[in-house]
């Protein structure tokens, strides 16, 4: 009987989130170039979202996720204001890098886009940048880390993902290195 209850345990509360590359593409749809098409995905948030819902429950978090950093959990403060740093460092509006909380992150045929999700009601409606893949110098998801990584001219902006690692669909681990083949193909000299 445990382990019955273990592997439904398993398979219901520990799953893996879903690859929402397609479910992204139909979303940000009116943000593609004609002939453009988007190969990878990825939901990411700012820096300090889990600990925040962790450590003060849902209150803390949904603080947390609509931009109130107030003094509520260890380091938020500082951790907004770097991430609208970082925002602000890549030429990014910095008062829309103040409203934004959770991030898309889309890799295409040509392109690198980074897409406002609205906390309560997850729309994608703000395009927060949109770069050709020559202008990245380099997209890095750490081996059982817990941030996505973009660096632009030597700025870089680090987001974290939703969720632990290992409770990640592939697309996560994977979009470096999807980014890396368009990155190569967009480059002058290139076969494509």
């Amino acid at each position: 009987m445990l382990r019955s209850f273990g592997r439904f345990l398993k398979r219901s509360l520990l799953a893996r989130y879903p690859d929402d590359t397609k479910l992204i593409a139909g979303r940000i749809a009116r943000h593609l170039e004609s002939g453009e098409t988007v190969l990878a995905a990825v939901f990411v948030q700012s820096p300090g979202t889990i600990s925040a819902r962790m450590q003060g429950g849902a209150s803390a978090g949904g603080s947390a996720a609509l931009g109130h950093y107030g003094g509520d959990f260890p380091g938020g403060d500082k951790r907004h204001a770097l991430w609208k740093q970082q925002f602000e460092q890549l030429g990014i509006d910095p008062e829309l890098a103040h409203r934004t909380t959770k991030v898309v992150v889309a890799v295409t045929t040509s392109r690198l886009l980074l897409v406002r999700r609205r906390t309560a009601t997850g729309r994608m409606r703000e395009l927060l940048a949109a770069w050709p893949a020559g202008e990245i110098d380099r997209v890095t998801v750490p081996r059982r880390g817990n941030s996505l990584r973009i660096v632009r001219d030597g700025a870089e902006l680090r987001c974290e993902l939703p969720n632990e690692h290992r409770f990640l669909a592939d697309v996560y681990r994977d979009l470096p290195a999807i980014f890396a083949e368009v990155q190569a193909t967009s480059r002058p000299g290139s076969d494509a």
